[in-house]
């Protein structure tokens, strides 16, 4: 009688759960890298529209009055960037503060805050 060459049932079970776990691994870590890269995206779109409130202040083309917010969204790509900039007085009277918020949803807290200064010569 001769011996049959081949795997048996188990082995090929064996195999299968061991690829099944590799290619759960790897789905796994894709999808954290979309997240991650997605996060990442929002967060260089947000720093984008900040800085480029700051240039509008310094140009003097941005509309900004004493202890007003200012709301803007700013569209880019695919992602809406909401801006709010405040400007309130310090203890020099020629000097104002520039709260500049934004976040990447229609609602919820601005979860990137950034402050910057303003010279405002007194007449």
């Amino acid at each position: 009688m001769q011996k049959q060459a081949g795997f048996t049932l188990i082995e090929v079970m064996v195999a299968l759960v061991v690829i099944a776990i590799g290619l759960g691994a790897l789905v796994t870590a894709g999808s954290q890298n979309i997240r991650q890269y997605q996060h990442l995206e929002s967060h260089m779109a947000e720093n984008w529209v900040a800085m480029q409130t700051v240039n509008l202040l310094r140009l003097g083309l941005m509309p900004l009055q004493d202890n007003q917010p200012y709301y803007s969204v700013t569209q880019i790509k695919h992602l809406k960037i909401y801006n709010k900039v405040e400007k309130k007085p310090t203890s020099e009277a020629f000097l104002k503060q520039i709260k500049i918020s934004t976040r990447a949803s229609k609602t919820g807290p601005y979860d990137q805050i950034r402050y910057t200064y303003a010279y405002e010569p007194t007449n």
